[in-house]
Protein backbone atom coordinates (compact mmCIF):
# COMPACT_ATOMS: atom_id res chain seq x y z
CA UNK A 1 0.00 0.00 0.00
CA UNK A 2 2.85 2.39 0.93
CA UNK A 3 4.61 1.59 -2.33
CA UNK A 4 1.45 2.47 -4.26
CA UNK A 5 1.16 5.90 -2.55
CA UNK A 6 4.86 6.60 -3.15
CA UNK A 7 4.41 5.71 -6.83
CA UNK A 8 1.41 8.08 -7.15
CA UNK A 9 3.35 11.00 -5.61
CA UNK A 10 6.33 10.41 -7.91
CA UNK A 11 3.98 10.31 -10.89
CA UNK A 12 2.40 13.71 -9.94
CA UNK A 13 5.84 15.34 -9.54
CA UNK A 14 6.95 13.94 -12.93
CA UNK A 15 3.83 15.32 -14.67
CA UNK A 16 4.32 18.79 -13.08
CA UNK A 17 7.96 18.92 -14.19
CA UNK A 18 7.06 17.97 -17.75
CA UNK A 19 4.29 20.61 -17.99
CA UNK A 20 6.35 23.43 -16.44
CA UNK A 21 4.35 23.58 -13.20
CA UNK A 22 5.88 24.01 -9.79
CA UNK A 23 4.73 23.81 -6.23
CA UNK A 24 5.60 27.51 -5.68
CA UNK A 25 2.58 29.84 -5.93
CA UNK A 26 3.10 32.45 -8.72
CA UNK A 27 1.91 36.08 -8.41
CA UNK A 28 -1.27 36.39 -10.48
CA UNK A 29 -1.06 38.58 -13.59
CA UNK A 30 -3.80 39.77 -15.88
CA UNK A 31 -3.20 38.05 -19.18
CA UNK A 32 -4.73 39.26 -22.43
CA UNK A 33 -5.56 36.56 -25.03
CA UNK A 34 -3.64 37.30 -28.22
CA UNK A 35 -6.61 36.54 -30.43
CA UNK A 36 -8.55 39.46 -28.85
CA UNK A 37 -5.89 41.88 -30.18
CA UNK A 38 -6.17 40.81 -33.78
CA UNK A 39 -7.27 43.60 -36.13
CA UNK A 40 -7.67 46.03 -33.17
CA UNK A 41 -6.59 49.66 -33.34
CA UNK A 42 -5.51 51.08 -30.00
CA UNK A 43 -5.51 54.68 -28.81
CA UNK A 44 -1.97 55.47 -27.68
CA UNK A 45 -0.32 58.00 -25.37
CA UNK A 46 3.29 59.08 -24.82
CA UNK A 47 5.25 59.23 -21.60
CA UNK A 48 6.20 62.86 -21.03
CA UNK A 49 8.78 64.55 -18.85
CA UNK A 50 8.55 68.05 -17.42
CA UNK A 51 6.95 70.18 -14.74
CA UNK A 52 3.46 69.30 -13.54
CA UNK A 53 1.33 72.16 -12.22
CA UNK A 54 -1.97 71.38 -10.55
CA UNK A 55 -4.44 74.02 -9.42
CA UNK A 56 -6.07 73.36 -6.05
CA UNK A 57 -9.73 74.34 -6.32
CA UNK A 58 -12.35 75.30 -3.75
CA UNK A 59 -16.05 75.84 -4.39
CA UNK A 60 -17.60 79.25 -3.75
CA UNK A 61 -20.55 79.61 -1.41
CA UNK A 62 -23.01 82.51 -1.36
CA UNK A 63 -22.56 84.53 1.82
CA UNK A 64 -25.89 86.16 2.71
CA UNK A 65 -27.89 85.73 -0.47
CA UNK A 66 -31.14 83.79 -0.25
CA UNK A 67 -34.30 83.20 -2.22
CA UNK A 68 -37.77 82.85 -0.75
CA UNK A 69 -40.78 81.56 -2.63
CA UNK A 70 -44.30 82.63 -1.76
CA UNK A 71 -47.47 80.66 -2.33
CA UNK A 72 -51.10 80.75 -1.31
CA UNK A 73 -51.81 79.61 2.26
CA UNK A 74 -55.23 79.75 3.90
CA UNK A 75 -55.23 81.01 7.49
CA UNK A 76 -58.27 80.94 9.77
CA UNK A 77 -60.74 80.77 6.93
CA UNK A 78 -64.28 79.39 7.30
CA UNK A 79 -65.21 76.47 5.11
CA UNK A 80 -67.84 78.59 3.32
CA UNK A 81 -65.18 81.18 2.47
CA UNK A 82 -62.79 78.56 1.13
CA UNK A 83 -65.36 77.55 -1.44
CA UNK A 84 -65.31 80.88 -3.26
CA UNK A 85 -61.72 82.15 -2.89
CA UNK A 86 -60.41 83.46 -6.19
CA UNK A 87 -57.41 85.36 -7.56
CA UNK A 88 -57.86 89.12 -7.28
CA UNK A 89 -54.69 91.07 -8.22
CA UNK A 90 -50.97 90.67 -8.90
CA UNK A 91 -48.96 93.68 -7.67
CA UNK A 92 -45.37 92.91 -8.81
CA UNK A 93 -43.39 91.88 -11.88
CA UNK A 94 -39.96 90.31 -12.35
CA UNK A 95 -37.26 92.88 -11.55
CA UNK A 96 -39.37 94.91 -9.10
CA UNK A 97 -37.82 95.91 -5.78
CA UNK A 98 -40.03 95.24 -2.76
CA UNK A 99 -39.98 96.14 0.91
CA UNK A 100 -40.96 93.89 3.80
CA UNK A 101 -44.74 94.12 4.21
CA UNK A 102 -45.51 94.98 0.59
CA UNK A 103 -48.48 93.13 -0.90
CA UNK A 104 -47.40 90.78 -3.66
CA UNK A 105 -50.70 89.08 -4.51
CA UNK A 106 -54.24 89.67 -3.26
CA UNK A 107 -56.97 87.04 -3.26
CA UNK A 108 -60.64 87.57 -2.53
CA UNK A 109 -63.68 85.77 -1.18
CA UNK A 110 -67.14 87.01 -2.17
CA UNK A 111 -68.76 85.53 0.92
CA UNK A 112 -66.18 87.31 3.08
CA UNK A 113 -66.82 90.60 1.25
CA UNK A 114 -70.57 90.16 1.75
CA UNK A 115 -70.12 89.58 5.52
CA UNK A 116 -67.90 92.66 5.84
CA UNK A 117 -70.45 94.74 3.93
CA UNK A 118 -73.30 93.45 6.16
CA UNK A 119 -71.58 94.50 9.41
CA UNK A 120 -70.45 97.83 7.94
CA UNK A 121 -74.07 98.61 7.02
CA UNK A 122 -75.26 97.65 10.52
CA UNK A 123 -72.64 99.93 12.04
CA UNK A 124 -73.53 102.77 9.65
CA UNK A 125 -77.28 102.49 10.44
CA UNK A 126 -76.60 102.47 14.18
CA UNK A 127 -74.39 105.56 13.87
CA UNK A 128 -77.15 107.35 11.89
CA UNK A 129 -79.71 106.34 14.51
CA UNK A 130 -77.54 107.67 17.33
CA UNK A 131 -77.11 110.99 15.54
CA UNK A 132 -80.87 111.20 14.96
CA UNK A 133 -81.71 110.36 18.60
CA UNK A 134 -79.28 112.91 19.96
CA UNK A 135 -80.72 115.59 17.67
CA UNK A 136 -84.23 114.79 19.00
CA UNK A 137 -82.99 115.01 22.59
CA UNK A 138 -81.41 118.37 21.82
CA UNK A 139 -84.74 119.65 20.47
CA UNK A 140 -86.82 118.16 23.29
CA UNK A 141 -84.79 117.77 26.51
CA UNK A 142 -87.73 115.99 28.17
CA UNK A 143 -87.51 113.10 25.62
CA UNK A 144 -85.37 110.28 27.08
CA UNK A 145 -83.53 108.48 24.27
CA UNK A 146 -80.67 107.07 26.39
CA UNK A 147 -81.87 103.45 26.17
CA UNK A 148 -82.13 103.54 22.38
CA UNK A 149 -78.74 105.21 22.13
CA UNK A 150 -77.19 102.51 24.34
CA UNK A 151 -78.66 99.78 22.14
CA UNK A 152 -77.21 101.43 19.04
CA UNK A 153 -73.83 101.74 20.69
CA UNK A 154 -73.94 98.03 21.59
CA UNK A 155 -74.75 97.24 17.96
CA UNK A 156 -71.72 99.28 16.86
CA UNK A 157 -69.52 97.50 19.40
CA UNK A 158 -70.61 94.06 18.20
CA UNK A 159 -70.21 95.08 14.54
CA UNK A 160 -66.69 96.39 15.22
CA UNK A 161 -65.76 93.06 16.84
CA UNK A 162 -66.94 91.07 13.84
CA UNK A 163 -65.36 93.50 11.40
CA UNK A 164 -61.96 93.21 13.15
CA UNK A 165 -62.14 89.42 12.84
CA UNK A 166 -63.24 89.56 9.21
CA UNK A 167 -60.57 92.11 8.29
CA UNK A 168 -57.95 89.81 9.80
CA UNK A 169 -59.25 86.99 7.62
CA UNK A 170 -59.24 89.30 4.63
CA UNK A 171 -55.63 90.25 5.34
CA UNK A 172 -54.73 86.56 5.36
CA UNK A 173 -55.85 86.43 1.72
CA UNK A 174 -53.00 88.75 0.74
CA UNK A 175 -49.45 87.48 0.25
CA UNK A 176 -46.87 89.86 1.75
CA UNK A 177 -43.11 90.15 1.26
CA UNK A 178 -41.32 89.15 4.45
CA UNK A 179 -38.01 90.86 3.60
CA UNK A 180 -36.62 93.57 1.35
CA UNK A 181 -35.51 92.14 -1.97
CA UNK A 182 -35.98 91.84 -5.71
CA UNK A 183 -38.58 89.76 -7.56
CA UNK A 184 -36.73 87.18 -9.64
CA UNK A 185 -39.62 84.95 -10.67
CA UNK A 186 -43.39 85.21 -11.13
CA UNK A 187 -45.06 81.95 -12.07
CA UNK A 188 -47.30 81.57 -15.10
CA UNK A 189 -50.17 80.78 -12.73
CA UNK A 190 -49.75 84.09 -10.94
CA UNK A 191 -49.56 85.99 -14.25
CA UNK A 192 -52.66 84.19 -15.53
CA UNK A 193 -54.53 84.68 -12.25
CA UNK A 194 -54.95 80.96 -11.69
CA UNK A 195 -55.26 80.04 -8.02
CA UNK A 196 -53.34 77.08 -6.62
CA UNK A 197 -52.59 76.30 -2.99
CA UNK A 198 -49.58 74.12 -3.82
CA UNK A 199 -47.52 76.22 -6.25
CA UNK A 200 -44.81 78.78 -5.58
CA UNK A 201 -46.25 81.90 -7.17
CA UNK A 202 -43.50 84.46 -6.60
CA UNK A 203 -39.79 84.18 -5.73
CA UNK A 204 -37.88 87.06 -4.14
CA UNK A 205 -34.09 87.29 -3.76
CA UNK A 206 -32.61 89.12 -0.80
CA UNK A 207 -29.09 89.82 0.37
CA UNK A 208 -26.27 90.40 -2.11
CA UNK A 209 -23.92 88.52 -4.43
CA UNK A 210 -20.96 88.19 -2.07
CA UNK A 211 -19.30 84.78 -2.30
CA UNK A 212 -16.87 83.13 0.06
CA UNK A 213 -14.77 80.00 0.41
CA UNK A 214 -12.91 78.40 3.28
CA UNK A 215 -9.64 76.60 2.62
CA UNK A 216 -6.91 74.92 4.62
CA UNK A 217 -4.47 75.32 1.74
CA UNK A 218 -1.73 77.90 1.93
CA UNK A 219 -2.80 80.63 -0.50
CA UNK A 220 -1.27 83.87 -1.73
CA UNK A 221 -4.63 85.47 -2.59
CA UNK A 222 -5.04 88.93 -1.09
CA UNK A 223 -7.55 91.77 -1.09
CA UNK A 224 -7.86 93.39 -4.52
CA UNK A 225 -6.72 90.35 -6.53
CA UNK A 226 -8.86 89.43 -9.53
CA UNK A 227 -9.22 85.72 -10.28
CA UNK A 228 -11.36 83.49 -12.45
CA UNK A 229 -14.51 82.05 -10.92
CA UNK A 230 -15.56 79.21 -13.18
CA UNK A 231 -17.78 76.20 -13.68
CA UNK A 232 -18.15 73.75 -16.53
CA UNK A 233 -20.17 76.21 -18.58
CA UNK A 234 -19.38 79.79 -17.45
CA UNK A 235 -16.47 81.91 -16.27
CA UNK A 236 -16.41 85.29 -14.50
CA UNK A 237 -13.82 87.69 -13.17
CA UNK A 238 -14.06 87.78 -9.39
CA UNK A 239 -12.43 90.33 -7.11
CA UNK A 240 -11.10 89.38 -3.68
CA UNK A 241 -12.96 91.62 -1.22
CA UNK A 242 -11.52 90.37 2.07
CA UNK A 243 -9.20 87.65 3.41
CA UNK A 244 -9.58 86.35 6.95
CA UNK A 245 -6.72 84.11 8.10
CA UNK A 246 -6.63 81.87 11.16
CA UNK A 247 -4.81 78.79 12.43
CA UNK A 248 -7.44 76.67 10.63
CA UNK A 249 -6.81 78.26 7.22
CA UNK A 250 -8.33 81.16 5.29
CA UNK A 251 -11.81 82.49 4.62
CA UNK A 252 -11.85 84.54 1.43
CA UNK A 253 -14.69 86.77 0.19
CA UNK A 254 -15.29 87.50 -3.51
CA UNK A 255 -17.50 89.72 -5.65
CA UNK A 256 -18.28 88.92 -9.26
CA UNK A 257 -17.19 91.80 -11.50
CA UNK A 258 -20.28 92.64 -13.51
CA UNK A 259 -20.72 95.64 -15.79
CA UNK A 260 -24.52 95.37 -15.61
CA UNK A 261 -26.87 96.38 -12.80
CA UNK A 262 -28.21 92.90 -12.09
CA UNK A 263 -26.60 90.68 -9.49
CA UNK A 264 -24.72 87.70 -10.92
CA UNK A 265 -25.86 84.66 -8.99
CA UNK A 266 -24.30 81.42 -10.20
CA UNK A 267 -24.04 78.30 -8.07
CA UNK A 268 -21.25 75.76 -8.42
CA UNK A 269 -18.50 78.28 -9.19
CA UNK A 270 -14.93 77.37 -8.23
CA UNK A 271 -11.74 79.33 -7.69
CA UNK A 272 -8.11 78.15 -7.81
CA UNK A 273 -6.70 79.06 -4.40
CA UNK A 274 -3.23 77.50 -4.69
CA UNK A 275 -1.00 75.51 -7.04
CA UNK A 276 0.98 72.33 -6.46
CA UNK A 277 4.10 71.94 -8.64
CA UNK A 278 6.21 68.83 -9.35
CA UNK A 279 9.49 69.63 -11.12
CA UNK A 280 10.93 67.59 -14.01
CA UNK A 281 8.96 64.36 -13.55
CA UNK A 282 7.84 61.56 -15.85
CA UNK A 283 4.08 61.54 -16.12
CA UNK A 284 1.21 60.01 -18.06
CA UNK A 285 -2.56 60.45 -17.86
CA UNK A 286 -3.79 58.55 -14.79
CA UNK A 287 -6.29 56.64 -16.95
CA UNK A 288 -3.35 54.89 -18.69
CA UNK A 289 -2.25 53.08 -15.54
CA UNK A 290 -4.12 50.10 -14.13
CA UNK A 291 -3.86 48.72 -10.61
CA UNK A 292 -4.05 45.07 -9.65
CA UNK A 293 -3.44 43.74 -6.14
CA UNK A 294 -1.35 46.75 -5.14
CA UNK A 295 0.77 46.67 -8.31
CA UNK A 296 0.55 49.21 -11.16
CA UNK A 297 0.77 48.41 -14.86
CA UNK A 298 1.01 50.21 -18.18
CA UNK A 299 0.10 48.37 -21.37
CA UNK A 300 2.43 48.48 -24.35
CA UNK A 301 2.31 46.71 -27.71
CA UNK A 302 4.85 44.04 -28.59
CA UNK A 303 6.29 43.46 -32.06
CA UNK A 304 3.17 41.49 -33.02
CA UNK A 305 0.79 44.27 -31.98
CA UNK A 306 -0.43 42.38 -28.91
CA UNK A 307 -0.94 44.06 -25.53
CA UNK A 308 1.70 43.42 -22.90
CA UNK A 309 1.42 44.54 -19.27
CA UNK A 310 4.54 46.30 -17.95
CA UNK A 311 4.79 46.84 -14.22
CA UNK A 312 5.68 50.40 -13.15
CA UNK A 313 6.36 52.21 -9.92
CA UNK A 314 4.42 55.41 -9.33
CA UNK A 315 5.00 58.50 -7.24
CA UNK A 316 1.50 59.80 -6.68
CA UNK A 317 -1.27 61.45 -8.67
CA UNK A 318 -1.40 65.16 -9.45
CA UNK A 319 -4.67 66.27 -10.99
CA UNK A 320 -5.36 64.03 -13.98
CA UNK A 321 -1.76 62.76 -14.28
CA UNK A 322 0.14 60.05 -12.49
CA UNK A 323 3.87 60.40 -11.83
CA UNK A 324 6.10 57.49 -12.94
CA UNK A 325 9.16 56.66 -10.84
CA UNK A 326 10.37 53.52 -12.66
CA UNK A 327 9.30 51.20 -15.47
CA UNK A 328 8.86 53.72 -18.30
CA UNK A 329 11.02 56.26 -20.10
CA UNK A 330 10.31 59.58 -21.75
CA UNK A 331 8.78 59.04 -25.18
CA UNK A 332 7.56 55.49 -24.50
CA UNK A 333 4.27 54.74 -26.22
CA UNK A 334 1.56 53.14 -24.07
CA UNK A 335 -2.11 52.38 -24.43
CA UNK A 336 -4.22 55.39 -23.57
CA UNK A 337 -6.87 53.28 -21.82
Amino acid sequence: MKNKRRYSLLLIILIMSLTGCSLEKERPLVRVPEESDQETEFSMAYVQKGDLVYGIEEELQLDNYKEKSYGFEVKRMDATMLEDIEFDQLFVNVGDTVKAGDVLIRLRSQSLEDSIKQYEEQKERAEIDIKHLRNRSAINPDEDNSGAINRCEETIKVANGYLAELEEKKASLSIYAEEDGKVINVSDRAISGVLSSTDNLITIASGDDTYFLETKESTTLKEGDVVQAYSYIVSYDAKVEKVEKSSAGSKIYFKIINSGEEMTIERGLKVTVAEEVKKDVLHVPAKCIKENDGHYYAFVLDEHGARVAREVETDGILGEDIIIREGLSEGDEILAK
